[in-house]
């Protein structure tokens, strides 16, 4: 699945529901329709494993908030009408499309005060838009950022992590651990092991 101002009603409805079977099969025949190929790769799944891992973590959380928090968000049809209007405000130009996310993110980081935050499937063009560098920056200055592995044929590069930096912080960050569990990755045998 991804998430759009026309898929964003199905997908919240699932997650409200607890169906993270439903979440899994939605995001199994995007995957299927957007790479039909994918299914006669054998060098595929290696890949997607990560991916799976990472996605099955987000469908846990928002389950775990939805769950928790119906006097936040009232009802499911509130949450979906909310959520399908801010896709709908990030808009479809790349250019709209990346001060969008960094507006989204600003008031998130400015409301919530996350202590992580993950850009799945970030685009390094984004980068030479002038107003996203300006957030770009602010980001960097007010949190410990960590990159994750990115496939270099493709412009969306793999996923960046911030994590609030600071005294008193709930987070810690280990430079030194953080790079070899990014070394890990490359090692042969190490995807195996996850299966």
């Amino acid at each position: 699945w991804k998430l759009s101002q026309n898929t964003s009603g199905s997908i919240i409805r699932t997650i409200w529901g607890g169906d993270v079977t439903g979440f899994f099969k939605g995001w199994l025949e995007g995957m299927m329709r957007v790479f039909p190929e994918a299914s006669q790769d054998p060098k595929l799944p290696p890949k997607v494993l990560p991916l799976s891992v990472l996605e099955g973590i987000v469908a846990t959380v928002a389950v775990h908030l939805c769950d928790s928090g119906s006097e936040i968000f009232g009802n499911v049809d509130r949450l979906a009408s909310s959520v399908a209007a801010v896709c709908a405000s990030i808009g479809a130009l790349q250019s709209s499309k990346c001060l969008g996310i960094a507006r989204v993110l600003q008031v998130v980081d400015q409301h919530y005060c996350p202590d992580i935050i993950f850009l799945q499937a970030f685009n390094v063009t984004w980068l030479q838009d002038p107003g996203f560098q300006a957030f770009w920056r602010f980001m960097e200055q007010e949190h410990v950022y960590c990159q994750i592995h990115q496939e270099e044929k493709y412009e969306h590069k793999g996923c960046k992590i911030f994590a609030r930096s600071g005294t008193g912080m709930p987070l810690t960050f280990n430079k030194h651990l953080t790079s070899v569990c990014k070394r890990l990755e490359f090692e042969d045998g190490f995807l195996d092991q996850l299966k």
